[in-house]
């Protein structure tokens, strides 16, 4: 059965007793008159106890914070390590606005400077730290309240926020938890601190039958005990952030699951490739049935750069049907990917890695190209619509391929190189591309050295031929073979059937042929549209066989 999730994440404080913790790390940001600070068996999120604060009486700015200081951890990774902080202040209205001010004019006393409402420190001493914006009155679930999670990259070199003094690079051990106000809550347990892990924030989940679901990970994450802030049961589905490892190296993952709405949680205080989907191990099988994800932003902001990436390792199955991703960044799939009734609406490149497309939809890409790949032909019945700055298709090979059913729409109609062309080839040599079927004119940019002929091309399928049938396709008035096969194996007994796909407007003579039954040659022109012929085959009378 699928293994119980785990996690990498490790625990610098549980904030169930106050060793480390003090009402303030930062004298810079402390007046020295806050009150009442301790551990809290009401308001937590972790473990039945957290680290509360009342803030200093009539003081706006930045004038009280709670601070924990701990050991450096030494294994932390810049650049791939994060660190995870719980925090609440329960009076939304009375902290500034969130906002992306780099660098910030930092808040004093009774001076809220251009920082955002709540700020979180990351350095090596008490005047040497990084202040990272991480909430306001209007940003994430304020202005409604509420305990939330946010990871920070402390390597930054560029952030929302302010540096405090001169932090020793690579040496994290002193932090503070910091609103900025405007007005001052003199009463109450304003503002509170719970867990503060570290790690690459990844949920690992392996095993076998009975498959694994969503539902099982954020079980796992939503423990009292846990609440490892990384995939947690919200309102009409999931929230998300950090690294979905499905499958090791080691161990593989049998995963089944459906009607799911997953949401990607703000985390602009990290890089890029920090929410990640990573599938591993060659006999993991993934299936996902009308999942939808999307990345979300608080109201008025644009949405940040880690927009949730989705890469599969080794080469194993995995089926994704009626999907929907929005907003999401690069897709990498295998040969024993295939997709089926799925969007990309506004995600950056899909790269095929030979994986099937049926039925899919590519809807104003972020990136340069829709989908790149290695062959058009596992690519049919798709949709893609352009916003006017992106290709649909970017060939990595040389040969000739197909473009089958797909339609395309927004693309520029001749060929030319401003990057919006429907097709292209940027595989240094010659391709040939036979268009069947679909709507919309596929338009080519040519890379170096490369160029491209298109074929508009339809499939014509003759049916109703008995076993044991041969069928030739000849050019019209020539001996000349452009089709054919020995023996029409496809359909049921007596009702075989055979397909070819030719450009549209060529004149053929289709011969079928079968000892027993009268030779018949039909002259035919390749129409714009698949078409089929049906045949009837009459039997020989005068046909022995001694």
């Amino acid at each position: 059965m699928a293994n119980t999730p785990t996690t990498d994440l490790t625990t610098l404080t549980d904030a169930n007793t106050t060793t480390g913790w003090a009402d303030s790390t930062f004298n810079a940001y402390d007046n020295g008159n806050a009150a009442n600070f301790g551990t809290d068996n009401l308001l937590y999120i972790q473990d039945g106890i957290a680290i509360s604060q009342q803030l200093a009486t009539n003081r706006t700015g930045g004038s009280s914070h709670v601070g924990f200081s701990g050991t450096d951890p030494a294994a932390f990774v810049d650049g791939e390590d994060v660190f995870f902080f719980w925090w609440n202040f329960l009076y939304p209205g009375a902290i500034e606005e969130y906002n992306e001010n780099s660098p910030a004019t930092p808040p004093g006393q009774n001076n809220v400077g251009t920082a955002a409402g709540y700020n979180i420190g990351i350095g090596s001493s008490g005047t040497a730290a990084k202040f990272f914006a991480v909430g306001g009155t209007n940003f994430g679930r304020f202005p409604e309240g509420g305990w939330q999670n946010v990871a920070i990259d402390p390597s930054r070199g560029t952030f929302a926020g302010w540096t405090l003094g001169s932090p020793t690079t690579g040496v994290y051990d002193t932090f503070g938890l910091l609103p900025v106000v405007n007005t001052a809550p003199g009463r109450g347990q304003a503002n509170a601190a719970d867990a503060i892990r570290w790690g690459r924030g990844a949920i690992i989940f392996t095993g076998g039958s009975p498959a694994g679901t969503f539902q099982d990970m954020a079980d796992e994450n939503d423990l009292e005990t846990n609440r490892w802030g990384l995939f947690g049961a919200v309102k009409g589905g999931f929230l998300w952030k950090g690294k979905l490892e499905l499958g090791t190296t080691a161990t593989s993952l049998l995963f089944d699951d459906s009607d799911v709405t997953i949401t990607i949680d703000e985390t602009r205080q990290v890089y890029d490739t920090f929410n990640l989907i990573e599938i591993n191990n060659n006999s993991s099988d993934i299936t996902w049935t009308n999942i939808t994800m999307l990345k979300a932003a608080s109201a008025g902001l644009a949405l940040d750069n880690a927009k949730g990436y989705f890469l599969v390792n080794d080469n194993p199955t995995v089926r994704l049907e009626g999907c929907s991703f929005t907003d999401m960044g690069t897709f990498k799939l295998q040969s024993s990917s295939s997709l089926e009734d799925t969007t990309f609406r506004r995600c950056l490149s899909v790269f095929q890695g030979d994986a099937q497309f049926n039925k899919c939809t590519f809807e104003n890409t972020a990136g340069t190209t829709a989908l790149t790949g290695s062959n058009s032909t596992l690519v049919s019945s798709s949709a893609f619509i352009s916003d006017g700055s992106s290709h649909a298709y970017e060939l990595d090979t040389t040969g000739t391929f197909i473009w089958e059913n797909n339609s395309v729409s927004g693309y520029a109609t001749v060929d030319g190189s401003t990057g919006n062309e429907v097709f292209y080839n940027n595989s240094g040599g010659a391709v040939t591309l036979n268009k069947v079927g679909g709507s919309g004119t596929v338009s080519v940019r040519n890379g170096t050295g490369a160029s491209t002929t298109v074929n508009v091309t339809s499939t014509t399928t003759v049916t109703g031929l008995k076993d044991n049938t041969e069928v030739r396709v000849l050019l019209a008035g020539t001996s000349t073979e452009l089709a054919g096969i020995e023996n029409a194996t496809d359909g049921t007994t007596d009702d075989r059937s055979f397909a070819f796909t030719l450009a549209v407007g060529t004149n053929v003579t289709i011969v079928v042929h079968n000892l027993q039954y009268i030779y018949i040659a039909i002259n035919y022109t390749i129409p714009a549209t698949n078409s089929s012929i049906p045949v009837q085959q009459q039997f020989d009378r005068n046909y022995s066989n001694p």
